[in-house]
This record gives C-alpha cells, structure tokens and sequence, in this order.
C-alpha cells in the first residue's frame, strides 16, 4: 500500500511538473512569438502612436479600411475592432494599449446591440490568457492552475495556435492596418436587434471618461445594416447620448450589393463606408 501511494505522488508530481512546463513554453511562444491575432499583436507592441484608432466589434474590424484612410488623409490609422468583441473587451484592450505606450489622438468607437453586453467575450478571455501574468484581469480573471487555460481554450489557443506561432506561420488576415474585408454578397439575417438599447453601459461610460482624461477627441458611430434587420430604429437613442455621433444604419438601403450579410459590408461597401466616415467626421 506504501508503495503505491508513493507511486500515486510521484506520477502526480510528475504531471504537475509537465503542466508548470508546458505553461512556460506555451505563454513564451504566445508572448514573444510573430502575432497572428490583432489582440496578440496589441499586447505586445510598444510605444506606437497613430493619429486615428477604430474600436468594435466585427462590424468595425470588417467595415473600416485604415489604409484607404491613410491614403485619403495622409493621417496613420490603426483598426482595433475585434471580431464578436464586447465593451468590456474594448475596455481592456485600450487599457493594455495605454499600459504599451500606444497612444493615438483620435478615438472611434462603433456602437450598436453590443451595448447592451456587460460581459468580456470568450474569445478575448482566451486571446489574452497566455498574458495573464503581465495584465490585471479584473474580476473576470482566467483560472491561475498552470496550462489549464491552454485546455480550456484549446479552439483559440491549443495545441493548432502554439505550433502555428513556433513554426512563424503568418495569419490569413492582416493585422497590421487591421482592416479584415468580406468579399461574398448576400442577405442573410445573423441576428436581430434587441427591442430596446440599455439606458448606460459602464463599460463604454470608463471609456469615455479614460478618453477624455488623456485629451484623445471621441467620436462613436453605428455602422450600416441591411433593411431586413428589425428594430433600427431603436439605434436613434444614441443621437442624445453621444455629441459626436454618426448613425449609418440605413445608408445602404438602397445598395444592397454592398452587403456581405445583413450586418455586415463586403469590401466595396467598406471602401464607400470609409469614405463616407472620412468625410462626414472631416478626417
């Protein structure tokens, strides 16, 4: 019986040293090696100023095109949003930005349905949980046992992601401008808007007042759905919400090939959207 308790811990110890290991070589390979994701790609960039940076969800990261900006205004441009991200992850990621030393003179941030989400979204608590020693998490922070986040998020960054990164195979996407187009056309509904926007958001409220603390000019805007998504009109409750506020929900009513999805632009109804952000918000 002594015996094979004795085998229990070693094996145990055993398995508890090969976490703590493989922990290390994971989180050194995510921290150190060529990004693949723009939240990657943010959490280890320093010191880097742009004169116009985009924040949302998708429905930024799929519309905004920094680089046509760029050539339109000569200004630099950096395109944050995150596909399915929520205020809550916008919140973090400008906090890891300003902990970098990115700075940016301009803010925009896209406004919709994700208002009404309180939460950080499961995709951003796995992008940034190879970092969790070197960021504050908050309350919603990631569980501490070595590797297990590694597990737990294997579909984001598992086995697949960490041999990507070691063997320094770039992404599809790219994420430098961090403009990531659609290029099919379609209709199709990938979800309706809520009945009614929530009357605050504490998130998107600390990042307005962050904002205004470092003197970065805000400005926020609704990005366009096709006329089969129902409820636009419960967008107009952000017109007395926010002074620099531009709502595009209807715009393309009449051009539906510039759609990917109901809401979502294909590349050429981006390349309209950014020209109509330039010039209506004088960049």
């Amino acid at each position: 019986m002594k015996r094979f308790i004795t085998h229990v811990f070693i094996i145990l110890g055993l398995f508890i040293g090969l976490m703590f290991l493989l922990d290390k070589v994971y989180s050194y390979t995510f921290r150190h090696g060529i990004p693949r994701s723009k939240i990657q790609k943010i959490l280890q960039e320093k010191d880097k100023h742009y004169d116009v940076a985009f924040f949302g969800s998708s429905r930024t990261e799929n519309h905004i095109d920094c680089k046509l900006i760029e050539q339109l205004t000569g200004k630099t441009c950096v395109n944050f949003g995150i596909s399915g991200g929520s205020p809550k992850d916008i919140l973090m990621l400008v906090q890891i930005a300003d902990n970098n030393g990115i700075t940016y003179n301009q803010a925009f941030l896209q406004v919709d349905s994700s208002y009404n989400k309180e939460k950080m979204s499961p995709n951003f608590k796995a992008r940034i949980s190879p970092f969790n020693e070197v960021i504050n998490l908050e309350d919603e922070s990631n569980i501490s046992l070595p590797f297990i986040n590694y597990l737990i998020y294997d579909r984001v960054v598992g086995f697949r992601e960490f041999w990507s990164i070691a063997l320094k195979r770039k992404p599809k996407s790219n994420i430098d401008y961090g403009f990531n187009p659609k290029y099919n056309t379609g209709l199709e509904v990938p979800s309706q808007l809520p009945s009614k926007i929530n009357d605050s958001n504490y998130s998107i409220e600390k990042l307005s007042q962050f904002w205004k603390k470092i003197n970065v000019k805000q400005a926020y805007f609704t990005a366009p759905y096709c006329a089969k998504i129902e409820n636009r009109n419960v967008l107009n409750v952000f017109k007395n919400r926010f002074s620099e506020y531009k709502e595009y929900a209807t715009v393309f009513d009449d051009n539906l090939l510039y759609f990917s999805d109901c809401g979502h632009l294909n590349f050429d109804g981006a390349q309209v959207f950014t020209k109509l952000i330039v010039t209506d918000f004088n960049l």
